[in-house]
Order: C-alpha cells, then structure tokens, then sequence
C-alpha cells in the first residue's frame, strides 16, 4: 500500500465521497465511482460502465454534483474579507502527505491538492484554510483534484482592473521596457513606469518582484499593463504628510541628498525635501556644495528651520556634528600661540582658520612690524599657515582677535637709545599724504616730516619737495616710544631736493576770480601775496 494510501486510512478517509467506495491497493485497483458501488464486474463490464458513467456525467457541473455552490462572477468578498472569484472554493486540510494534502470541501465533499498545485514554499499543517480550483475529477479514485495555482490566477484575473494593485515577477525586457509575470498572467511595465528615474539596463531588473498598479487590462487577462512608478509615487505621497506631521525643529534626522546647487543641496527626508544652506554644511567655510557632498550620498541633519504653509525646511549638517565653539575657551588661551590657517582676506585684516568652524581676526595693524601696509594682501595670502597668539576671546559673540606681530621682535624696544633727537638718519620715503611723508627708518619703525617741516621754504604740495621710495637725510626731532611715534625733519638740513627748488623758483599762479561784469581779477592771497 502506498503512503498516500496509508494517510488517507490514518485520517479515515478510505470511502469516497458518498462513502460507498475505498481506494484500492496498488495494484488493485477498485472502481470508486459510486454508480459502481458494490458491482461485481468483468473488464468488459468494467469498460462499459466507465464510459456509460462518462457519458452520464457529460455536461453536469461537479460543484452542483458535490453539493457546493459556484460564486457569480466578480462576487463581493467572503465574510472573511478574502475575495472570491468563479471556481475558487475554500477548504480545510485533512491531512498531509509528500505527494500533496487532501481537503475537506464542506459537505461530503473532499478533493486530493496535490504538492505540484501547492503554494510554493508555503508549509500546511492540519487544520489549515486553503483556496483551491476543481481542475478535474479522477474518476478511478472518485476524487477532486485541486490546485492552488488555478485558485491563485482566478483571483487574479478577477481583480484584474484599472487602478488595482498586484506583485509580478520580471521575467524578461525589451526596449521599451519589462515582461511581467501575474501568477502566471502575462503583463508589460513600460520603462518609464519602472521608477523616478531612468534605468538603463533593463535586464538587471529580471526575477525581481514589484508590487504594481495595473494600468491597463483589457479582455480580461489580455493586454494587462503596470505601473510600478504610480505606487513609489503614491508612497511616497503619504509618507510625505506623515512625515510633515512628525517635523519639529531641532530634530535630528536621516536624510540622501538629492540635488547640489551653487547655495546649498536638497536633501530628501522620505517624501519630504529640505534645503541645506552652503553655510550650514560645515563650520569651516565652503565655497561649493560639491566639494563636500554627493548626489545620492546619506547623510545626518538637523532641522532648523520649518514654515508649513509655504512648505520649506531648513536643515543644517554642520550642527549634526555639535558646535566647536562650545569647547573654545577650554582649548584656546589668551596669550597662547597656535597655528592658522588663512581662509580670507578683508581690507581691514585676514580670518585664519584654528579649526573647522573656529576663524580668528588678524587686524591689519597686528600683521607686522615692518612699516605701515594698505592690504593684508602685502603680508599674508589665502592657504597660507601662520603662527599666531591669541590677544582675546569672546566666546559669547564667536569671536577671536589674533596677532602676527606679537610674536616678531619689537623694534620699537630701547627706541630712544636708537634714535637721537637732533641727530640725522638716513632713511627711504614709504608713503605720502596731505599732511606730510612717512619715512622708514627700519623695519617697523616710521617717522613722520610733516608738510611744515619739508622746507624752510612754504611747500604747496608734499610731492613737490619727495617722491615715494626716494632714499633721504632726516633729522629726529622727537621719539615717543608710548605711543610708537616719531617726529623727522628736512629743514635746516642744507640739499635740499632739486624738485623743492625749481618749484620755489617758478612764480606761483595767480587763479582769477570772475566778477559780475565778466573780467577777472587776481585774487589776493594771506600776507599781501598772489599765486
């Protein structure tokens, strides 16, 4: 006896339907049919009644025939919430063997399901509900024959409409887009209804599984399109409210960055995007998104910003990181050197970097000792590393004045000793004003001749007696080394510039002044005096 037969004894169902007939031995077989019941026939006979049956059986439905009622087509959904469609029936599993399970249809119905007609993977124990198909009837053995498969592709085809979502399988691509398997219903996704963006090989996609919305689906199961693009949208639309319901400044969140701009990046939250200003990726500064960031790339943000009605949100990758600022009064010292970097120049000094997101002040006036400078550009360039000493902090407002000079020697020290009141020094003219010329004496150290001490003669222009970068003979006058300040003089100093003395030999000019009738005069100057 086989072990389907054997399962079939254990869980006692050796008569058939009617209970009239017991599967036979094998090898010996029985008629199971009930019209033969209990009959004690030839093979002829046999052969005969066979056909006579079939013959009886011709046109008659075996749902009516075993007592159980075929669903109208599209019928509404059993009280269980599971659909239905035409010749999809429940059961219950009676028992289970390697060759398949039998299943009890209700009444004095049973069918055979067998392990090819099986859900694939799907482990069923007794007890167990299933869906199944009648797809014949084994008359030798007096049973149905079921199929999960049949039940499956009938629920399929019967919610097979416009806007319904179904899973289907790649099976194969084509330039225009993806084969599609439905349990076993044919079905075509166009490339454009695959994703958000364009894939460009297509057959990287085959054997995976999508939930899609069937777009198309006309005659039943013919001419069935889907979109998978329709349901990633439809997602994405719904995780969008949710996560708008969820926002709250300050929280940290995990998000891919979409898109770079020259300002900033888009960063996608789920459904949601958010701008991340160029200012808020790093607290060192950031000339180009791009330099630090990548399309696709995850990362961490906080959000810092959310205006609901018109639907934007601020984010900040920089503050994901925490502050540096919180631990600069711990790491820098008033009075301690360190090194910078200089990250950009102002026309009244250069920021330098002491860390990412940590920019100090040099002023222009604590760049150097030597001589006075008009830019910061004359000392120090963008990248380049200087040794620094902190003068202050001020954690409060982030700021932080730095100097260069503070750690060169200062030539103003023993000043007095160096320069003499009375005494004359050579020295180079660094640069001219309307009031006078600054003289360099050394590195560091300028004295100024003021325009009243050029000449013992009146001088109109301070250009007319020095040119910058002319090398002279000045007299000190006065040092103050307090104030880092020193007084020069050319008067009385015999050689005078050539330029000096041709100006004081021509004539001054005489400037005009127009009366009411037309003519002019010459207007008289201080003293009695006309130029």
């Amino acid at each position: 006896m086989s072990e389907l037969d054997d399962k079939r004894q254990e869980s006692g169902q050796d008569q058939n339907i009617d209970n009239q007939s017991n599967i036979p031995a094998e090898g010996q077989r029985k008629p199971a049919a009930d019209p033969k019941a209990g009959l004690n026939l030839s093979g002829a006979e046999d052969a005969a009644l066979d056909q006579e049956i079939e013959a009886a059986l011709e046109g008659v439905n075996l749902l009516d025939m075993y007592g159980m009622e075929e669903p109208a087509e599209a019928a509404a959904p059993a009280p269980t919430g599971e659909p239905k469609a035409p010749g999809v029936n429940k059961g219950r599993v009676l028992s289970v063997a390697d060759e398949g399970l039998f299943v009890d249809l209700g009444g004095k119905s049973q069918g055979f399901l067998p392990a090819e007609e099986c859900e694939e993977g799907k482990r069923y124990e007794v007890g167990d509900t299933v869906q199944v198909s009648i797809i014949r009837y084994d008359q030798r053995d007096g049973l149905l024959i079921l199929s999960t498969k049949a039940a499956e592709q009938q629920l399929v085809r019967s919610n097979l409409k416009e806007g319904a979502y179904v899973e289907a399988r790649v099976t194969g691509s084509n330039k225009g887009g993806l084969e599609m398997d439905i349990k076993g219903i044919k079905a075509f996704m166009p490339a454009s209804q695959i994703d958000f963006i364009r894939i460009e090989d297509l057959n990287t996609l085959i054997g995976q599984r999508y939930v899609c919305e069937v777009t198309q689906a006309e005659r039943g199961d013919r001419n069935v399109v889907l979109s998978r693009r329709n349901v990633l949208l439809k997602e994405e639309l719904e995780q969008r409210e949710k996560v708008w319901a969820e926002l709250e400044v300050g929280q940290l969140r995990h998000g891919v960055v979409r898109s770079l701009m020259d300002y900033g990046a888009f960063v996608n939250l789920g459904g949601v995007d958010g701008l991340l200003h160029v200012r808020e990726i790093s607290w060192a500064r950031v000339k180009d998104p791009k330099e630090i960031l990548t399309v696709g790339q995850g990362i961490d943000v906080v959000v810092i910003g959310i205006d609901r009605e018109k639907r934007r949100i601020s984010l900040s990758l920089r503050q994901a990181g925490g502050d540096p600022w919180t631990a600069v009064e711990q790491k820098y010292a008033v009075g301690s050197t360190y090194q910078a970097q200089i990250v950009k120049l102002m026309d009244f000094g250069a920021f330098a970097q002491l860390e990412p997101g940590v920019d100090g002040l040099i002023p222009i006036s604590e760049m150097t000792w030597a001589g006075r400078i008009r830019h910061p550009s004359d000392v120090v360039q963008p990248g380049m590393i200087v040794e620094v000493k902190i003068l202050r902090l001020d954690v409060k407002e982030k700021r932080i004045s730095l100097s260069m000079k503070s750690l060169q020697a200062n030539p103003w020290l023993n000043i007095e000793e160096k320069y003499r009141p009375n005494e004359i020094y050579p020295g180079k003219v660094a640069r001219i004003t309307d009031f006078g010329a600054f003289v360099t004496l050394e590195d560091g150290v300028d004295g100024l001749i003021h325009i009243s001490e050029l000449s013992d003669k009146r001088v109109g222009k301070v250009s007319d007696v020095v040119q910058n970068g002319q090398e002279i003979q000045v007299k000190v006058l006065k040092v103050d080394a307090a104030e880092q300040r020193i007084s020069l003089s050319l008067k009385g100093m015999g050689g005078e510039p050539e330029e000096s003395k041709e100006a004081a030999a021509e004539p001054a000019a005489q400037p005009a002044v127009e009366t009411k009738a037309g003519k002019k005069k010459q207007r008289p100057l201080r003293g009695g005096l006309s130029w």
